[in-house]
């Protein structure tokens, strides 16, 4: 087996030992290393639609364990949303396609998406409603009425719901010169498909179309080369990936693109430039535990800065953007990085209460939690800290709110595995899930006495039970 599904296969063990919201960290990551495997092999692979499958369900069971301020609910959503785009290819209705619009939609509304998720998380939303709008049109319309644009109004709101989003891609944040050619192409053919159903002045505009299928034929032959020897058609998504845009720039200067030049050369000799030499590459890791004056283990040092009075305002700030900048920096940053950024808008927090870092260090607190194995021996010390981020006079809401469904899993987990054997440690821990679970209980009771029906005639009762 390759390491993709060594990987999936010990996390399908690792959730089937688990349940509840324990079931959340190990169902993320098998849903990501599903779409990993489907990425790698294509749409053609045998195992295509079963990865989909079991990545769509992971996702949902997540989505159904997290409440709807938990910052996981927002990537998990992008996933899903992708998860279902993709196999609505396989499916016969518009099912997927439905579901995936509102995933995305929803992910969308969220000022936590990066800029490039939200550029992607939009062009898969306005394929969707473009696909949708198309497959609604019936196949048998007759060809004098789409010339003549006397039909198919009704799906021409979908298309520009479509070219709203690709245009959004356009004018958004710059991605890389590949990504906004495709979302522009897609913009010309949306404007062109929308012509089509009837949407602009005059019907159909057969100049407009041709043109958009001239793009789209350029746009293919120029990748072409992108295409991968094994299953499947070339497709767009096998170019357009995130995590190689800064491919060339990175790449080494002997591999570099070179220009031919025919002709005579001039052999005079070249003037040597100088050498400058390269830059020591920095620490940063090693930079910011040196200035946090941390020991070994990093984590039960870090976690005494959060009882000890902070440093100046300078020496926090700078610490802070060194924590941001390490995780920012590495998409596999570790529980012990995560719980440094944590542990720093903490600090930030106790010299300026005012602010938002106490909600975003109980964020990247969450997040540590999420990214350590259940035996590694910070994590207990990572979900004791949490004490840290709470406020008296908001028991079981406030930052309580987003995170509690996600600790409690931890919590759960941790406590289940058996290592934790010292009994004052194990009830700290005891203490602070079952405060979790009391806060995420009372929230989803908040919700479901919002959805009471209208005659209910004991609504007082529930309405006063669900006020923490």
């Amino acid at each position: 087996m390759s390491s993709v599904d060594d990987v999936i296969a010990r996390l399908r063990a690792e959730a089937a030992g688990l349940t509840g919201t324990a079931r959340v960290e190990p169902l993320s990551r098998l849903g990501q290393a599903l779409l990993q495997r489907f990425s790698q092999l294509g749409p053609g692979a045998p195992t295509a639609l079963a990865d989909l499958n079991g990545a769509v369900d992971a996702f949902e069971e997540v989505l159904g364990h997290v409440g709807e301020g938990d910052p996981l609910r927002v990537n998990v959503a992008l996933l899903l949303g992708f998860a279902l785009s993709a196999r609505n290819n396989y499916m016969t209705d518009d099912k997927d396609i439905s579901a995936s619009i509102e995933h995305l939609s929803a992910a969308l509304e969220s000022d936590r998406v990066p800029p490039a998720s939200a550029a992607g998380a939009r062009m898969m939303l306005g394929q969707q409603y473009l696909t949708r709008a198309m497959s609604r049109v019936a196949l048998g319309q007759s060809a004098i009425g789409m010339l003549t644009a006397t039909s198919n109004q009704s799906e021409v709101p979908e298309v520009d719901r479509a070219v709203e989003c690709f245009r959004a891609v356009v004018d958004g944040p710059f991605i890389s010169d590949d990504f906004r050619d495709m979302a522009q192409m897609s913009l010309e053919m949306s404007e062109a498909v929308r012509a089509v159903l009837g949407g602009s002045p005059g019907g159909f505009n057969f100049q407009n179309m041709m043109a958009a299928m001239a793009k789209l034929q350029e746009m293919q032959q120029r990748y072409a080369s992108g295409e991968k020897p094994g299953y499947g058609p070339f497709k767009f998504t096998d170019v357009f990936n995130f995590a190689n845009v800064g491919q060339l720039v990175n790449m080494d200067p002997m591999d570099h693109p070179v220009a031919v030049v025919h002709g005579e050369v001039d052999d005079a000799p070249a003037t040597a430039l100088p050498v400058e030499p390269e830059p020591e590459p920095v620490d940063l890791r090693g930079s910011l535990r040196k200035r946090l004056g941390l020991a070994e283990p990093v984590w039960e040092s870090a976690a005494r800065l959060l009882v000890a009075d902070p440093p100046a305002v300078a020496v926090v700030d700078e610490v802070v953007a060194m924590a941001g900048t390490v995780v920012d920096e590495d998409e596999d940053a570790d529980v012990v990085d995560w719980f440094l950024v944590a542990v720093t808008l903490h600090l930030r927090h106790r010299l300026d209460p005012g602010g938002d870092d106490r909600r975003a260090g109980a964020d990247a607190l969450l997040t540590a939690a999420r990214r350590s194995p259940v035996d590694h021996p910070a994590l207990p010390v990572v979900l004791r800290s949490l004490g840290a981020f709470l406020a008296v006079d908001e028991p079981l809401g406030g930052v309580l709110d987003a995170v509690a469904a996600g600790f409690a899993g931890r919590f759960d987990a941790v406590l289940a595995g058996g290592g934790v054997t010292d009994p004052d440690e194990w009830a700290d821990l005891h203490a602070l899930r079952c405060v979790c679970r009391a806060a995420w209980a009372v929230a989803e009771a908040g919700r479901a006495v919002e959805r009471l029906s209208a005659d209910y005639p004991w609504p007082g009762p529930l309405k006063a039970a669900a006020r923490p």
